[in-house]
């Protein structure tokens, strides 16, 4: 058999209880004298149902304020549950409704065990967090768990079940149920103690998967107050296993996805995030790669859950003048990185930028300066692939290009502009590593025709920028000079004319551009082949310049002096090898049609002197060449 129950609220009443513990109805009165008459007994049900409305008006009225603010239209739509009877009233005023606990707190900031549920997410101690909420339509959940800038992230879309799935005692009226939470009887009758225990012990499945997955931290959010049943599973909820914070937001209206990212918005990082770039050895130019930390995973968010930071980047004097700044999670050292953007600024190279990098709540990455940053349209895996493996160092070499003049036209444009391409090369050399200088010596053919000899053109650029030649070279001087003879050309004329240039690198190269071979000391019968007018030795020249440090290399073409010499005395022509020869073994000769600039200063033993591919990106560590202003913000 029941317990008797309080005819007013319906909660249990024990038998000797003078009156109701939940709404105060008197239970037992003191002896009445005489009889029960017809008029009493009315008076007494007018009484009960004055009582009876009154409670269900009370009801309603907090079921009509359970968000923090009472709600006429929701009160109005619960009338119709509203108990009546003889002398109940039918038109009264609402009861006045305390102000519930949480009532204008509209932002969670003083959440309870925030702060440590959300330092146990950024230490993996908690895979996640299942943000759980209990109102008067029923229960959801939003899941979040670390994104891949290490910052929390909603997983998925709100879960949402109504109350009367839940609970199955309750009905699937939202107004019905919305009132018997609220622990109002009224028209629909109940026992609100029954499903105030139901309520409470709903907690065991809201702490157990799916809706709390193994590993995950629950977070109970309050956002109703005042229903008898909902703040049950509220409590008992909090007291559950596995939950680790909650929260308070009743007057807050907004929808829980906003109310969970900002109460996750000031989380600490699960990770140092970093500036990805390059060191390069003060000694050797080896690149290697390396990183820089940004955000530190200590380091607090701003008032808006942002992250800022200034930093100066460096770019070497090899840099590309686009430098990439990839923005990757991990720990410097570390091979696992997640790229989570790359940007792009322009810069000078040798010289220092700042740039300011913001890291969001969501965990973007903007670049808010320098003005023009953009995103790099390679990937991380390009750019690795486009680093060098080195990068050249300042020093001093000193290079003079000894330039044949003479030939048809195309063949003296051709030749000019393989030398053009090799003082390019050295321009961009001297540019990223400053110590190159430049010397440029044409010839042309001696003058055996007649009395008074008028032999060259025989220009000279002393040594000097490499910017310098490039310039001389486009003038009148370098201009085609004709052929006044085939066999040979004053090759040990332009030798002789090295001693003249003021050397003073340790690292000296001599390059020779041209077709005809050196004239021999004195008119070769055999060969057919005048001697030199200024009576150089080819020999003597070569090796004296070699004695002075100086080394050669030379691009002949060869196929074409064959050609032209292929009817010509078989002495001519073993001259001719002979004497190309001296200037080194075949490593030294190289062939034009076949050879680029950067391949014949690498037969000069200058493959350094290239200026290779360009760095793009910044300098992140010790390095050679670039200036760094103060340090970062």
């Amino acid at each position: 058999m029941s317990a008797p129950r309080c005819p007013v609220c319906s909660w249990p009443a024990p038998p000797t209880a003078p009156a109701c513990a939940v709404c105060d109805w008197q239970l037992l009165s003191g002896l009445v004298l005489g009889p029960v008459t017809p008029e009493r007994r009315a008076a007494f049900e007018r009484r009960l149902a004055a009582a009876q409305r009154t409670a269900d008006r009370r009801a309603a009225a907090l079921a009509a304020s359970a968000e923090g603010r009472f709600d006429p239209v929701v009160a109005r739509r619960l009338e119709r549950l509203l108990r009546s009877g003889p002398g109940a009233p039918q038109a009264s005023p609402w009861p006045q409704i305390d102000a519930v606990p949480g009532a204008g707190q509209a932002r969670p900031d003083s959440a309870e065990g925030m702060p440590d549920a959300l330092r146990d997410l950024a230490d993996s101690r908690l895979a996640g967090l299942v943000f759980v909420q209990l109102d008067a339509e029923g229960a959801a959940a939003v899941t979040v768990d670390v994104g891949p800038a290490g910052l929390p992230r909603l997983a998925g879309p709100e879960r949402r079940q109504p109350w009367h799935r839940l609970l199955v005692a309750l009905p699937a009226d939202a107004d019905e149920c919305r009132f018997l939470l609220a622990g109002g009887t009224g028209t629909l009758g109940g026992e609100p103690d029954r499903l105030v225990e139901a309520a409470a012990d709903l907690a065991a499945t809201l702490a157990a998967p799916p809706w709390r997955p193994d590993g995950h931290g629950l977070v109970v959010v309050a956002r109703t107050a005042g229903l008898p049943a909902v703040d049950a599973a509220v409590a008992a909820a909090r007291r559950a296993g596995g939950t680790v914070a909650s929260l308070v937001a009743v007057a807050d209206r907004r929808p829980l996805p906003e109310i969970v990212a900002d109460a996750v918005r000031r989380a600490p990082l699960r990770y140092d995030i970093g500036l990805r770039g390059v060191t390069v050895d003060r000694d050797s130019g080896v690149v290697r790669p390396a990183a820089r930390t940004l955000f530190h995973r200590d380091m607090p968010a701003d008032d808006d859950g942002a992250r800022t930071v200034t930093v100066n980047v460096a770019a070497h004097r090899s840099a590309a003048k686009q430098l990439a700044l990839p923005v990757c999670v991990g720990e410097p050292g570390r091979p696992e990185w997640t790229v989570l953007r790359i940007g792009r600024i322009a810069v000078t190279p040798g010289a220092s930028s700042q740039v300011r990098v913001r890291l969001d709540p969501s965990g973007a990455v903007g670049f808010e300066a320098p003005a023009g940053a953009d995103d790099e349209e390679r990937t991380w895996a390009q750019l690795a692939a486009a680093v060098p493996p080195r990068v050249p160092l300042p020093q001093r070499i000193d290079v003079a290009c000894l330039v044949e003049l003479g030939g048809t036209a195309r063949a003296h444009a051709d030749r000019v502009a393989r030398v053009g391409a090799v003082l390019d090369l050295l321009a961009a050399r001297d540019d990223v590593a400053p110590g190159v200088r430049v010397a440029v010596v044409g010839y042309g053919d001696h003058d055996y025709g007649r009395i008074h000899r008028v032999d060259g053109p025989f220009p000279v650029q002393p040594l000097g920028a490499p910017a310098a030649a490039v310039a001389a070279l486009s003038t009148g001087l370098w201009g085609a000079a004709g052929e006044r003879y085939g066999a040979a050309a004053p090759v040990e004329d332009a030798v002789a004319r090295l001693s003249t240039l003021d050397w003073s690198a340790p690292r000296k190269v001599a390059l020779v551009f041209g077709r005809r071979p050196p004239h021999p000391h004195t008119h070769d019968r055999n060969a057919d082949l005048y001697g030199c007018t200024d009576q150089f030795v080819w020999a003597d020249e070569v090796a004296g310049a070699r004695a002075a440090g100086i080394r050669f290399a030379a691009a002949v073409e060869r196929r074409q002096w064959r050609e032209d010499l292929a009817d010509a005395p078989a002495a001519l022509r073993r001259w001719a090898e002979h004497a190309w020869s001296l200037l080194g073994d075949g490593d030294h000769l190289t062939d034009p049609d076949a050879s680029s600039a950067a391949e014949l200063l690498a037969a000069a033993g200058l493959a350094d002197a290239a200026p290779g591919r360009p760095l793009p990106l910044a300098l992140v560590g010790s390095h050679e060449g670039t200036e760094q202003p103060g340090g970062d913000r």
